[in-house]
């Protein structure tokens, strides 16, 4: 095995691992594995709907199945911390629930993941989900957004997208 490819392991083993530890518990297992989308289709997934809006990175970055499979193993134990402190700022329904989309972004020369949720109904409705980014704006909790940085296991910016209403869909 390669250096890299090593050293991305040692990073998933890690963070599962500290997952495995952290507190508090999860209540809830993890959503379904999701898209890992680049290229255009990840830059369209940056732009959630945030106000104010700002660039969420300098470049992109294409995260493995490794990366997200690591994100999402310490997604339930950030929401539930995260539920408790700050009441309103994620999903509505357990994360088992959700769809997820995955796109790499590097902030000052650091590489992250933003994932995007969606609610298990508006993901199967959509014929494009599997390989368009899904871009929605509303919905409150049936739409959610987390970045994680990878190196460390951290995750940052807990939201929803947008107002409790009914979804719209962007072209």
């Amino acid at each position: 095995m390669d250096p890299y490819s090593l050293l991305r392991l040692s990073r998933f083993l890690l963070a599962v691992a500290v997952g495995a530890c952290a507190s508090p518990s999860p209540s809830q297992p993890a959503p379904h594995p999701g898209v890992i989308l680049s290229g255009a289709q990840a830059a369209r997934l940056l732009h959630p709907c945030r106000e104010p809006w700002a660039p969420i990175g300098d470049t992109l970055w294409t995260p493995t199945q490794a990366d997200v499979a690591a994100l999402q193993a310490g997604l339930p134990t950030y929401v539930a911390h995260m539920g408790w402190q700050r009441p309103g700022h994620g999903p509505t329904a357990p994360l088992i629930e959700y769809q997820g989309q995955f796109a790499g972004f590097v902030r000052n020369g650091q590489q992250w993941i933003y994932a995007s949720y969606v609610s298990e109904p508006l993901a199967a409705a959509d014929s494009t989900f599997s390989t368009q980014a899904a871009v929605w704006c509303g919905g409150g909790g049936t739409l959610f957004g987390v970045e994680y940085h990878p190196a460390t296991g951290r995750f940052a910016d807990l939201e929803r997208n947008g107002l409790d209403q009914l979804p719209e869909a962007v072209p």
